[in-house]
């Protein structure tokens, strides 16, 4: 696609000249890249819900190890929370490890819940991320921060697409698309999402999916 070729030739500018230009050039360059990957990332969004909205979306079902999930959608976190200060807690419970469900579809959702939970939160603050034993046979996982936290009427709004719920003002980039991707695909994995939240004092992200035997 043309976006490809916008973000290969700056990858490859950057390689062979990236130290030879000159300062305001290089900031330029940076900028460039940052914002293809941030269109990439839209288009990516607006095509998974168009397919789950579709009734397209294909689930790859069978066991996932929700720690080792877990663990490494944290590795892919850590240095954003690195920069901003941020704490990254696992809390896994032994008895609350394989679920059933698609293991790419589930890397999804735990990354996306990490990343808002990041770059939503405040400087110098935590982020838990908690999975457990729920009822009637469902794993639990739980991720919470200590940001801003959310009031009532954004959580009537929370999973309503391209709605940002007043972020947008915040210089954070997004699309408000992700929450709505996420509802979803936890839905397809026949559990639950929801929120859990004051604000002012953070916010708990919640979803639930089939426990494996």
């Amino acid at each position: 696609t043309p976006l490809n070729a916008i973000l290969g030739f700056a990858q490859l500018l950057d390689a062979q000249s990236g130290e030879r230009l000159p300062p305001p050039q290089r900031d330029w360059l940076r900028r460039l890249s940052q914002a293809g990957w941030h269109l990439l990332d839209m288009i990516n969004d607006v095509l998974d819900l168009s397919r789950i909205e579709a009734d397209a979306l294909e689930l790859s079902r069978g066991q996932v190890d929700l720690h080792e999930s877990i663990s490494s959608s944290v590795a892919m976190v850590e240095s954003t929370a690195a920069q901003r200060g941020v704490a990254l807690v696992c809390e896994l419970e032994p008895d609350a490890r394989f679920a059933i469900g698609d293991a790419v579809r589930v890397r999804q959702v735990l990354l996306n819940l990490l990343s808002n939970a990041v770059k939503y939160n405040r400087e110098g603050g935590r982020v838990v991320v908690h999975c457990r034993r729920g009822r009637a046979g469902m794993l639990e996982v739980e991720v919470s921060d200590t940001g801003l936290g959310l009031d009532d009427a954004q959580l009537a709004l929370l999973f309503e697409p391209f709605n940002r719920l007043g972020r947008e003002r915040s210089g954070v980039e997004g699309t408000g698309i992700g929450l709505a991707i996420v509802q979803r695909v936890v839905q397809a994995h026949g559990g639950r999402i929801w929120a859990e939240a004051r604000p002012g004092n953070g916010a708990a992200f919640l979803f639930t999916l089939p426990g494996h035997e």
